[in-house]
């Protein structure tokens, strides 16, 4: 076809006919993340065969062509600049191209959050087979021990098989007729999907500090199997961090005070598949839930302002801890809607609930189970927690476990210890029944049963109890800096109590203002049948006794000392003033001739190895020292 007209013999050129389509104008462009880049302008027109595209530079370099006025552009380099320009196409084979727009655009990625690894399930799937993809879908490989996502950048279909993936950010492979580039984690729209892969990418990193963002929408659930968050190369030395990170601001966004309830890991819709966690790890601000059982097993694990639920399609559920460190703060643990629920710690467990509220319908048997089976010495704490509304008040089961004999405690030593809490109403420590063949004390420091009493102090152990709370008996003719009346300790044996397996009071503290001789003198009553002599109680002092010392230690020769000096005060002096005193008792004074070496506080415990039904002892909480 002929572009000029020859009508009367002059050529004259066919108006448009020929022509590229005018300078696309007023382009434009924002960062969208670290790696992406949107670019828009305004239409071009076109006097010839109309507007077909429009081309895409970046630095010079073509990357892209599009039919519409706007571009993503991908796959960029955090924090940099670069300088953009676009042309327009018209329909002909081959296009005709207008000029680039003028002047160049620089535009600027976001800054990199350094160290950050990404953690989003809506960012894309693992590799489907013989599937359509489009551009700028995301996939992660099967094998969750490779570090990268990858990209669509040519759409297609994928193959029949997995391809052989690329292992350095910016390569590609070919897949069926789909392209694929591998990039770093390093964004939001390259997140990995799991947190298996994300915590495998943390651990490929170090040891550069590095920390999971996981998105607050992010899910990962069950229906065939157990759901469980394990990592490739798991140590101690390399505990990843996750926190819940609300993508649109880059916020802290945590499960337990936003008003949320999207799950992020679960097998909420079946009813017999756990939870389970295998890898060190710090989860912040999380929401776990189990259908059936949470089981935290053979690591070190930290969560804070998480939500951990278990029991949400099944009974006779638990929280499970085995050959594990646990540190749970201000976490809300809840078993929902059955009963038979309880926590499981054993076997070389280690436990602090910091700020913790427990919400669980008990077992009839109690809330802690399993408490120390074939156990090395350890420690589980609750500090500040509210489980004022455990239905069944019985906390420990002291008898069985449903392990037979061997169950509690059978090795080494347990101490459980609940402090600042506050506790069902009518709370009990045990089932009056031990199992036990070891050293081992549950304590009650400072707490509240449901607002019965607000200071309650109790330890439980084979050989006894002593309990300090409103119940004992008070001297009222003494008042401490507070203006409160100063309470007694009380102590009460069980029959195998011994020399060897005594109860202990709480510490009772003093302070030395001044170094060298000193007597410590310390003041009870007691309603045994048979007086106490210093073989049935006595105190230990330790204090600083050189004067380079930096720490408490016993002063071995106290128990001596107060064997020397056990006194019974004449009737009426002492403490015979103590109001509701037991019928019979009788005031006891234990006095210690010691040598400090260096100024500074020091500490007494008192230990009584004599068991009599419904005897008690019951001692003042300040020393006299002259």
């Amino acid at each position: 076809m002929s572009a000029f007209n020859t009508t009367a013999g002059t050529p004259t050129a066919i108006i448009g006919f020929g022509q590229a389509p005018t300078i696309p104008l007023n382009l434009a462009g924002v960062a969208l993340s670290q790696v992406r880049i949107s670019l828009t302008w305004d239409v071009s027109t076109s006097n010839g065969s109309g507007v077909g595209g429009y081309r895409v530079y970046r630095d010079g370099i073509l990357v892209g062509t599009t039919v519409t006025n706007s571009f993503i552009d991908t796959g960029l380099t955090p924090g940099t600049s670069y300088d953009y320009e676009v042309s327009g196409l018209d329909t002909s084979t081959p296009p005709l191209e207008s000029a680039k727009s003028s002047p160049v655009v620089p535009i600027s990625t976001l800054a990199a959050n350094a160290g950050v690894v990404y953690l989003d399930s809506n960012a894309g799937t693992v590799w489907p087979v013989t599937t359509a993809k489009a551009v700028n879908d995301i996939v992660n490989a099967i094998d969750t021990t490779l570090l990268l996502s990858f990209e669509c950048t040519i759409a297609g279909t994928t193959a029949a098989s997995e391809p052989t993936w690329p292992t350095v950010p910016g390569n590609t492979v070919v897949d069926g007729t789909v392209t694929w580039t591998a990039r770093d984690a390093i964004s939001w729209e390259y997140a990995m999907i799991t947190a298996e892969r994300a915590i495998n990418v943390y651990r490929s990193k170090l040891p550069i500090k590095n920390v999971i963002w996981g998105e607050l929408l992010h899910f990962e659930d069950s229906t065939l199997a157990n759901l469980i968050i394990n990592s490739a190369n798991a140590q101690a030395d390399s505990i990843p961090t996750i926190r819940r990170v609300d993508k649109t601001t880059n916020k802290y966004s945590p499960s337990r005070t936003d008003g949320t309830i999207n799950v992020n890991f679960g097998t909420i819709n079946n009813s017999s598949f756990d939870v389970q966690l295998t890898t060190f790890s710090s989860w912040f601000g999380f929401r776990f839930e189990s259908a059936d059982d949470l089981k935290l097993e053979d690591e070190g694990y930290y969560f804070e302002d998480c939500v951990l639920i278990f029991g949400t399609y099944n009974s006779n559920t638990f929280l499970q801890a085995a050959s594990s460190y646990i540190n749970c703060k201000n976490t809300l643990i809840q078993a929902n809607n059955f009963t038979n629920n309880y926590f499981s710690l054993f076997r070389n467990c280690s436990a602090l609930f910091d700020g913790c509220e427990i919400k669980l319908n008990t077992q009839a048997s109690g809330f802690l189970q399993g408490l120390g089976y074939v156990s090395n010495d350890y420690d589980i704490h609750f500090n500040s927690c509210n489980l004022s509304t455990l239905n069944n008040p019985l906390l420990v089961d002291t008898s069985d476990f449903s392990n037979g004999s061997s169950s509690f405690t059978d090795f080494n030593s347990v101490k459980l210890t609940l402090s600042n809490s506050r506790l069902p109403a009518n709370y009990t420590l045990w089932d009056t029944v031990w199992v036990i063949k070891s050293d081992t004390f549950i304590n009650v420091e400072n707490c509240s049963d449901d607002g019965v009493n607000t200071y309650v102090n109790e330890k439980r152990s084979l050989a006894g109890s002593y309990k300090h709370n409103i119940v004992t008996y008070r001297d009222t003719g003494y008042q401490d800096y507070e203006s409160s009346t100063r309470f007694s300790l009380q102590l009460d044996t069980e029959s195998l109590a011994s020399t060897s397996l005594v109860v202990e009071s709480e510490e009772i503290g003093g302070f030395f203002t001044s170094t060298g001789g000193k007597v410590v003198k310390l003041q009870l009553l007691e309603n045994f049948t048979f007086p106490l002599n210093a073989s049935d109680i006595w105190l230990e002092l330790y204090h600083l006794k050189n004067s380079a010392d930096i720490a408490r230690t016993l002063d071995k020769s106290t128990r001596e000392y107060i064997k020397a000096t056990f006194t019974v005060l004449p009737a009426g002096s002492g403490l015979g003033n103590w109001t509701g005193e037991p019928v019979g008792s009788r005031s006891v004074e234990l006095v210690a001739n010691i040598t400090v070496g260096r100024t500074g506080s020091f500490y007494g415990v008192v230990k009584l190895a004599k068991y009599e039904v419904g005897k008690q002892v019951f001692i003042d909480q300040e020393f006299e020292i002259t």
